[in-house]
């Protein structure tokens, strides 16, 4: 057999190059038809078409997620309308309740009259 040494077809030359590493550039969130919602993510290279992932709304009796308030997730979520509970909200508003719920005073009787 005689090799080829020059002018001949390297094989590494025929081999496809391999795409781009796929970085994340943006997410865009939309509401699902189905009354959830929608993350499309947003590659940095066009190799890679968007992907996106559907997230449907939790059924009654589910439990709402805790988020930290100013958190970017509780951000998102208040504005895309995603049901959630802010931590430490649930002791604050057991608070006022109990403030309201008092016995009505002498004034307060007075006022309603």
């Amino acid at each position: 057999m005689t090799s080829i040494a020059h002018g001949g077809m390297n094989p590494r030359m025929t081999e496809k190059p391999k795409p781009p590493k796929k970085i994340l550039e943006n997410i865009r969130m939309s509401e699902a038809e189905n009354g959830g919602h929608m993350a499309e993510h947003h590659f940095t290279s066009f190799e890679h078409p968007p992907e996106q992932h559907v997230f449907g709304m939790p059924a009654d009796g589910d439990a709402k997620p805790m988020l930290p308030k100013g958190h970017i997730l509780q951000h998102v979520a208040e504005h895309m309308h995603i049901p959630h509970t802010v931590m430490g909200e649930q002791e604050e508003s057991a608070h006022k309740t109990n403030a309201m719920g008092h016995e009505p005073d002498e004034e307060d009787e007075l006022e309603e009259s």
